[in-house]
């Protein structure tokens, strides 16, 4: 069974533009995804190819780790645009052993933990796996000057080579919402609403669109996302989904401070120092199997890996995004 170990596909931390992706990959390990959606057409191996193996079938780049060290990627992508990725492969990460006396000296956590979702400017990519390490989905969500738009990519038996990808987009600007994405031709089309041709004659059913459809707010469009889940708290709000630790925290009467008991460390994940958690085999009031990583500054999970694999990694945390690139608004490329 293969477990994927990643650090941030086209990585972004605050204040930053490195326009480069990153991975870690251990050892032994093979991955299968799509670092750009369905955007790659093709890569080289610029440096260190004695470190992986690396294929590219369709628009999923399969890698395998052969010996701890650093190779260095080009993807060539849609309309021209070509991207950087850095793949680290590593020797050993936050791994769970079989043997209690192989595991590591716990360090103490000294952190407060909170939930602090950002209201403009962000763009977030994260990947959701299957326990043998093939990507399963991958999800977008991204903001500027209040236009916010939320993408999916995923395997299909329609679409473009067999993939789905699909678009959303609400201005809180215009209250006009937007959906679209890949269509059978290989293109990128928007339209208002529900496949409305973008005309002045249709703005009110996109404004219907986005009244039924839009977040309540920039920020609260995360509160629903798996990298929020381990903060996530309802207080009795139905319409939000519970969380899986802070919620189960308050509601046994417990505080914050119970977490100390999982804390392993700390390792990077784009480009963030992360927290980790790890509740494989304690049955955490019931809910466990997991290992986290949480980002000090949003409280946000930027990867979660479980008991047997898969999980998700969060592949872009840009928290200063000011520019479209072709991932997130692939139709302003066309």
């Amino acid at each position: 069974m293969a477990v994927v170990l990643l650090t941030g596909i086209t990585a972004f931390a605050t204040g930053s533009s490195r326009s480069e992706s990153e991975i870690d990959l251990l050892v032994g390990h093979t991955m299968k995804f799509y670092p750009a959606g369905t955007h790659l057409k093709r890569f080289t191996v610029e440096d260190g190819d004695e470190y992986i193996q690396a294929s590219l079938t369709g628009h999923q780049l399969t890698l395998k780790g052969l010996k701890a060290g650093d190779a260095t990627l080009r993807l060539e992508l849609r309309a021209g645009k070509q991207a950087q990725l850095l793949v680290h492969v590593k020797s050993v990460s936050f791994i769970r052993t079989a043997s209690k006396t192989e595991q590591p000296e716990k360090p103490e956590w000294t952190g407060t933990y909170r939930l602090r979702l950002p209201a403009d400017h962000y763009s977030i990519i994260y990947h959701s796996f299957n326990e043998d390490g093939r990507e399963r989905i991958r999800k977008s969500f991204s903001c500027i000057d209040g236009v916010y738009v939320e993408g999916e990519c995923f395997e299909s038996e329609d679409g473009c080579d067999g993939m789905e990808d699909i678009i959303n987009i609400y201005d809180t600007n215009t209250s006009l919402g937007y959906s679209g994405g890949l269509r059978p031709d290989g293109h990128y089309r928007m339209y208002y609403a529900d496949g409305d041709r973008i005309a002045p004659e249709n703005e009110e059913n996109a404004r219907n669109w986005y009244d039924t459809y839009a977040p309540e707010s920039l920020s609260e469009a995360l509160l629903g996302i798996d990298p929020a889940d381990f903060g996530r708290d309802n207080h009795g709000d139905d319409d939000l989904e519970n969380g899986t630790i802070m919620q189960r925290i308050r509601m046994t009467g417990g505080n914050q401070s119970q977490l100390k008991r999982f804390y392993r460390g700390n390792e990077t994940v784009c480009g963030r120092e992360c927290w980790v958690f790890d509740f494989r085999g304690t049955n955490f009031f019931g809910y466990g199997g997991f290992c986290v990583w949480i980002d000090p500054e949003t409280g946000l999970a930027l990867r979660h890996e479980g008991e047997k694999g898969g999980g998700f990694i969060v592949t872009r945390f840009d928290l200063d995004y000011r520019v479209w690139d072709i991932q997130i608004r692939p139709d302003l490329f066309e």
